[in-house]
């Protein structure tokens, strides 16, 4: 039987998880997809795949290309209904949310609604609203198993809560691609670091920066490529420069090609203050590269320790960086802690932990190797877009049923 499902979702910023919204109809496509865009229009980047791949794209603050005003919140109340009405719609997935929707969904949705956590949940503050908003869902997905004990932890709902782990949506990389750049014969020099993302000062990439600057002063030939855009690049910029890294340290700007850019990378850094899951490292990884990460929330889970990476272990406080960074915005109350199951608050890698880890990890050829064989693996054991498929087609059909 064919279903209407209507998913709700800030695809403003062109992440992973706007990649994933544009895949989702191809998950299931048994089913009739509406999009209801959340913040704004969709990125010019997405908006033909969300188009073409959707039924109907809509946008929750604008009706007919007029903006409807947030208040008085009726209007968008009234704007959700229409979108959202019985009785041919089955289901709404509500793609995370912002404080200041959680009223104005719980107003406007007349449909049983699924909520699907992807990392929004770490900057809730409105504790009570959350848990409210939680406790009416008809069901919870988590991206991570860490993203399910913090919903657990912190708000403790009667609404069952189902980790269906995020995939990879990109193509599976062709062998030649895959397979590791990194020599036993390799002299230490001319080594090259990569981080890719979304540029804030939570993702840690600044401390990154620090880590090339140590290893440099140690005698490695360090390069360290960025990709991706955001509101810290000036930040790091000037970092760069006040460091001597402007030759060493390429800022790239938006990356289209996985493959070009990892073509010469031989570890991922990733060194986040918190994370759901860590869809980048696992991009990494399917062409056979080790990434170097936080010990933090669901980094453990797309990097194993040991076996296709480093899990460092968080120590610096935050405040320690605060004369260096000022007031980091969204900083969440707490983390989650996979060593001890429990939230805690939140710290940073240091600089020193994670330029040792580089160092220790590119000396080891023959460790290298063997994480690099074991994170081209993976991709077809764990995160491909066919197991996620059957994952979420056998939660969304219990869900409905």
């Amino acid at each position: 039987m064919t279903l209407r499902l209507i998913h709700l979702a800030n695809v403003e910023q062109g992440g992973g998880v706007t990649r994933l919204v544009s895949q989702f109809p191809r998950v299931l496509p048994q089913h009739r997809h509406e999009l209801v865009c959340t913040n704004a229009r969709p990125p010019a980047s997405f908006r033909r795949q969300l188009t073409e791949r959707y039924d109907k794209v809509s946008a929750l603050k604008y009706w007919r290309g007029l903006r409807i005003p947030r208040s008085p919140q009726l209007l968008r109340t009234h704007h959700l209904r229409n979108l959202t009405k019985l009785p041919d719609a089955a289901l709404a997935q509500i793609w995370g949310s912002s404080s200041q929707h959680l009223p104005l969904f719980q107003a406007g949705l007349e449909l049983p609604f699924v909520h699907y956590e992807h990392g929004s949940i770490w900057e809730q503050r409105d504790t009570a609203a959350m848990a409210d908003y939680l406790q009416h869902a008809r069901h919870i997905v988590a991206c991570s198993k860490a993203c399910q004990r913090m919903i657990q932890l912190r708000w403790a709902p009667e609404t069952p809560v189902s980790v269906c782990t995020n995939p990879l949506s990109i193509a599976r990389p062709d062998e030649t691609k895959r397979r590791s750049r990194f020599r036993s014969d390799r002299p230490k020099s001319h080594l090259t670091l990569g981080w890719l993302g979304r540029i804030v000062l939570r993702k840690g990439v600044f401390l990154a920066i620090e880590a090339v600057h140590k290893l440099r002063q140690s005698g490695y030939d360090v390069r360290f490529k960025i990709g991706g855009t955001g509101p810290a690049e000036g930040f790091l910029g000037q970092q760069i420069r006040r460091l001597g890294l402007a030759n060493e340290v390429q800022l790239l700007g938006p990356v289209s090609d996985l493959s070009e850019f990892f073509s010469d990378v031989d570890a991922f850094i990733y060194p986040s203050l918190y994370e759901a899951f860590g869809l980048s490292c696992l991009e990494a990884a399917a062409f056979g590269i080790p990434s170097i990460v936080t010990d933090v929330d669901g980094l453990p889970e797309a990097v194993r320790h040991g076996e296709t990476g480093v899990c460092i272990a968080p120590t610096l406080e935050t405040a320690a960086t605060e004369g260096l960074l000022g007031s980091i915005p969204r900083v969440p109350e707490f983390v989650y802690d996979p060593s001890t199951d429990a939230l805690r608050a939140p710290k940073w890698p240091a600089p020193d932990a994670l330029a040792n880890a580089i160092a220790a990890l590119l000396d080891d050829s023959t460790g290298y190797q063997a994480m690099a064989t074991r994170c081209a693996q993976q991709f077809d054991e764990r995160f491909s877009m066919e197991h996620y498929a059957a994952q979420m087609s056998r939660l969304v059909e219990g869900i409905i049923r």
